[in-house]
């Protein structure tokens, strides 16, 4: 952009904002929800995506603590875009449901345990501190003027 200003002799500012951070799914929970979601939809219906380019909030969360992020299926097309179709309801939605309640039974259940193998990993977590000090530091603003 700055190359194309400088051509035609324009004034350029970019403004960059902060944008979602990267999801950082912990593994022991994934582990946890995929034996959920194969008893409910068999291990031909578990699909799991280390990296996407798409974006979420979910990565912030996964900066500050433990998170996941699964889905089990039940949609065509892509997400958000206009193509996006869900097609089984109940896929989607009440199986997604009942895997994930039944990942918070295995990291509560029998005194915390699953909860405690999760924290157990000792993974650094950033603190809200450093959560938008990074965040802040992503921010900038640049103005390129050719008569200055």
């Amino acid at each position: 952009m700055k190359a194309g200003a400088m051509a035609v002799g324009a004034t350029l500012e970019i403004t960059t904002i902060p944008s979602y951070m990267p999801l950082n799914q912990d593994p022991t929970m994934m582990d946890m929800f995929k034996g959920n979601a194969i008893d409910l939809v068999g291990e031909e219906g578990i699909g799991y995506r280390n990296h996407s380019t798409g974006s979420t909030d979910m990565g912030d969360v996964s900066q500050l603590m433990p998170a996941i992020h699964p889905y089990v299926g039940g949609a065509t097309g892509i997400g958000h875009g206009a193509d996006y179709v869900v097609h089984d309801y109940g896929l989607a939605v009440v199986t997604a449901a009942k895997a994930l309640a039944n990942t918070v039974v295995d990291l509560l259940g029998d005194g915390g345990t699953g909860a405690g193998d999760v924290l157990a990993k000792g993974r650094r977590f950033m603190t809200k501190d450093d959560y938008l000090k990074s965040l802040r530091s992503l921010a900038e603003e640049i103005r390129f003027d050719p008569e200055a």
